[in-house]
């Protein structure tokens, strides 16, 4: 036997083969980080939107206001259109769109409340 076939050592292709697969679980791993990242803002956004929403609806339901209306408020990086209009005799119909400043629509909420 010659000493070649008894060489159990590392080979080149073999360390080539392993940085290659070490490589693309690294780019896997910052790939998952980069996409964790975006969702948490995301959800951070459609929370504070909806609160904003939630927020200006409450706020209008509580304000003595001439039929039909709109109006536009604005928080932070965010804006709500808000509009309200007679449903009924006795219901009137609030809706509520919330926005990002860069015109995004991150939230719509309508409700009947009653006169």
């Amino acid at each position: 036997m010659s000493r070649f076939t008894e060489n159990r050592g590392v080979t080149l292709l073999g360390v080539l083969i392993f940085l290659g697969f070490l490589s693309f679980s690294f780019f896997a791993l910052g790939r998952s980080i980069a996409l964790i990242e975006r969702l948490k803002r995301e959800t951070r956004s459609k929370k504070e939107a909806l609160f904003l929403a939630v927020n200006t609806l409450e706020h209008l339901k509580k304000e003595p206001l001439q039929i039909p209306t709109q109006g536009e408020v604005s928080e932070g990086n965010l804006r709500a259109r808000f509009r309200i209009e007679e449903f009924s005799e006795d219901l009137l119909l609030f809706k509520v769109e919330v926005f990002e400043k860069e015109g995004r629509k991150l939230y719509a909420l309508e409700t009947l409340a009653f006169k």
